[in-house]
């Protein structure tokens, strides 16, 4: 299932802050009058990821209201847990709602987890019975039946996927049109909160 409204973009160009999502800024190169302007690299998915999860680990910054809409999320889908899930050089957890326990900065290897799956299939990720699912069967929250239904939908820079929010069960569940509009609506939630903190960050 692909729901278009989970394929949101961050308004946000912070040009000023080293925690800026989309820009980034290199040494300066001195110019010949007349010489054309160099090329600047293109930022990568990675670096973006990146920036995103030093954002949201950084002590200095309020990450309260990012938290509650996670936590929101669980609490609207009857979900047993939520987790906001940073894909940078691996998973890193950057907020949980529910009956979640897993701490802010907890890194998890990507074949290790489910939600790594969204940079292979580029959607939204609804699962039912992940213990019948071929894909995601053998990893270890599966295998330990703290994972059994899983919904995610991803969280998009300009560059690409740099994280996701999702909510799961430890019971099978079979997911409506409806569970996919309202965690894509929270999905928007979290990406405008992103948007509002790396600009708060900015003006710092």
């Amino acid at each position: 299932m692909r729901d278009d409204t989970a394929d949101v973009r961050f308004a946000l160009i912070d040009d000023a802050n080293s925690h800026g999502l989309f820009t980034e800024i290199g040494p300066k190169v001195p110019m010949t009058p007349g010489e054309p302007m160099p090329a600047t690299p293109a930022p990568s998915r990675l670096d973006a990821a990146r920036r995103l999860t030093d954002l949201v680990l950084d002590p200095h910054v309020d990450t309260a209201r990012l938290d509650a809409v996670v936590d929101r999320a669980a609490t609207s889908l009857h979900a047993r847990s939520a987790q906001l899930s940073l894909l940078g050089d691996c998973q890193v957890t950057g907020a949980v709602g529910g009956a979640s326990e897993a701490p802010r900065g907890s890194a998890t290897a990507y074949e290790d987890t489910i939600c790594a799956w969204t940079l292979r299939t580029d959607e939204p990720l609804f699962i039912s019975d992940a213990r019948l699912d071929a894909r995601v069967s053998s990893i270890p929250a599966v295998r330990s039946g703290d994972v059994v239904a899983y919904a995610g939908v991803p969280l998009r820079a300009e560059v690409g996927i740099v994280a996701v929010l999702c909510v799961f069960d430890p019971e099978p569940r079979e997911w409506q049109d409806a569970d996919v509009r309202l965690l894509s609506g929270f999905a928007d939630e979290v990406q405008a909160e992103l948007a509002r903190l790396t600009a708060t960050s900015g003006a710092a």
